[in-house]
């Protein structure tokens, strides 16, 4: 008697793990499509460039996905304030001085209650984003300089190493992740 119970709880045991396996790798399986598609930006992203590789062969690197860290330097560039800033930083010891190019503006603070995540002047970050090529800018004191343009995907703080929140997202990334939820219903 005693093991027809005991044989009995173990088939009931193993039925109950085998269907409780099944909801939870269901569950599992169903990431969001803008995870996905921050994981992809992440995963494919050059992150060993720098200014001497890209100004030695520029076309090189157009439509590749890099990453760099460094400095916002919110100087106005042309006059576009608010879908542009400059970042500077170093990378193996050679300088990446970039125009980070936005397709919409950063968050600000509306007022002093607000918990938003901001990246301002002289903010340590890490940006992922597509190489456009070489730019001609002049500065706000009239100077002309050629340097990398890159149109922003993802912004992050450069202390969040596990880069697990990002700070900004580019309305491209996520309607492209729309499109993807929208054709797997």
């Amino acid at each position: 008697m005693q093991n027809g119970h005991l044989y009995i709880f173990a088939l009931f045991l193993s039925f109950y793990s085998f269907s409780c396996a099944g909801f939870f790798s269901e569950f599992e399986e169903k990431k969001d499509p803008l995870e996905i598609e921050i994981e992809t930006v992440k995963r494919i992203a050059n992150y060993d460039m720098n200014n001497v590789k890209v100004m030695r062969n520029p076309d090189e690197w157009i439509g590749k996905i890099i990453s760099l860290s460094g400095t916002v330097i919110s100087q106005p560039i042309l006059g576009e304030v608010d879908e542009v800033f400059e970042l500077r930083g170093t990378n193996d010891g050679y300088l990446t001085d970039m125009i980070i190019r936005l397709d919409r503006p950063l968050p600000r603070q509306a007022n002093i209650g607000q918990a938003i995540k901001l990246v301002s002047q002289g903010k340590e970050v890490r940006v992922f984003g597509k190489m456009n090529g070489l730019k001609s800018i002049r500065t706000d004191s009239g100077t002309r300089r050629e340097l990398p343009e890159i149109d922003c995907q993802l912004i992050y703080d450069r202390n969040d190493f596990y880069m697990d929140r990002p700070l900004w997202i580019s309305r491209e990334l996520e309607n492209r992740s729309t499109r993807t939820r929208n054709t797997t219903r």
